[in-house]
């Protein structure tokens, strides 16, 4: 038997549970409420995500982790059972919702380690390896831009160098102005050597 604690968001088989996201967690709400009977997908939608405005791509995907979350406590994926251009139904019998205090009975059971909490923190080393995942999920978009400025900036910096070497220029050319005379033309500024008349 599988339990599901809709409060923590756990699924619990044999030794073994994990943790569903808000969205599946709601999905398998909703179908353990209606099971066996087949949900259509805008109820699904409609319970999980409300008034918010999303695509069928997204009910598929929060599907899809559902799956994979039966597959980590080592249940079989195809209890939530697709029906083609209807929605998705659940098998009767095979998931027990519990509430919070038999879900810590049955964690007791499962003889799951003490949570251990850091002094410092206040948080237990879950919520805290949860933490780093989270700001390691977001620094990394912020290392991938600083990476992709740089290279822009290293293209930038040796196509000028290129351009320079084909044209001969130099940088004491561009740094001295003393000896040159300046013309415009057009739009341009022509800078020419001055005309000895000695």
């Amino acid at each position: 038997m599988i339990y599901f604690d809709v409060v923590a968001r756990k699924l619990y088989h044999h030794n073994k549970s994990t943790r569903l996201g808000f969205r599946e967690a709601l999905v398998l709400e909703c179908l353990l409420r209606h099971a066996p009977k087949t949900v259509c997908k805008q109820t699904l939608i409609c319970y999980a995500w409300g008034n918010e405005y999303i695509g069928q791509t997204s009910l598929a995907k929060s599907i899809s982790a559902l799956r994979r979350s039966l597959m980590t406590i080592s249940a079989d994926p195809t209890l939530v059972v697709t029906v083609p251009k209807q929605g998705y139904r659940m098998v009767a019998g095979m998931v027990e919702t519990k509430t919070v205090g038999e879900s810590l009975t049955t964690v007791e059971q499962t003889k799951v380690a003490p949570v251990k909490t850091n002094a410092v923190t206040g948080l237990s080393a879950a919520e805290s390896r949860h933490d780093a995942d989270n700001k390691a999920v977001l620094s990394k978009p912020i290392r991938q831009c600083v990476m992709m400025a740089l290279m822009l900036l290293a293209c930038i910096t040796s196509s000028v160098f290129v351009v320079g070497k084909i044209n001969g220029w130099f940088w004491s050319d561009l740094v001295q102005r003393g000896e040159l005379t300046q013309k415009r033309v057009g739009s341009l500024y022509v800078f020419y050597p001055q005309k000895n008349t000695t």
